[in-house]
């Protein structure tokens, strides 16, 4: 709720940025704590569930931002697609709060809101076969290329909202 107050009140040239920024540094790090075996705990979860519900409140989709938290606890496949989906339904049932109490939520924006939540919640059911057959290391260049294609999304975003005020 705290993030997508945020949303309303910052400009989103900054959250483009931040977000384009993020996503590439957490390859690295998602690499590094692979080979150093480090494991997220229960506890860090927690923690990382509230900076990343934060996170989530100024953006569109949870996935890129948690991918790297989920991956680190040890999940993959079936197990991530599915956390992935329960984290982004409440997420999104706190975003939709936040912005109705805000008063953001026109017609449009609810109907588009329908449409992406209706792609993001059938998406794990037509891949997680792709992604039951995929080995460990495979599925690792896939959620390297998945962050990659965010940040070079928020980046994108951010360089025409650049030119347009240019």
């Amino acid at each position: 709720m705290l993030g997508a107050h945020t949303l309303l009140t910052i400009s989103p040239e900054v959250v483009d940025g931040f977000l384009g920024v993020f996503f590439l540094t957490m390859i690295p790090v998602r690499r590094m704590t692979a080979a150093r075996a480090w494991r997220v705990r229960l506890w860090h979860l927690g923690l990382a569930g509230a900076a990343v519900g934060f996170l989530t409140g100024l953006v569109l989709s949870t996935g890129p931002l948690s991918v790297p938290i989920f991956t680190s606890y040890g999940l993959s496949g079936g197990e991530f697609l599915g956390s992935e989906a329960a984290s982004a339904l409440l997420l999104y049932a706190a975003k939709l709060a936040t912005f109705g109490q805000g008063g953001a939520l026109t017609s449009s924006v609810i109907a588009r809101g329908l449409v992406i939540g209706i792609a993001l919640m059938a998406g794990p059911f037509f891949v997680r076969g792709i992604v039951r057959r995929l080995n460990p290391r495979r599925y690792a260049a896939l959620i390297d290329v998945v962050l990659i294609a965010a940040a070079i999304g928020m980046l994108v975003a951010l360089a025409s909202s650049i030119h347009r005020r240019g």
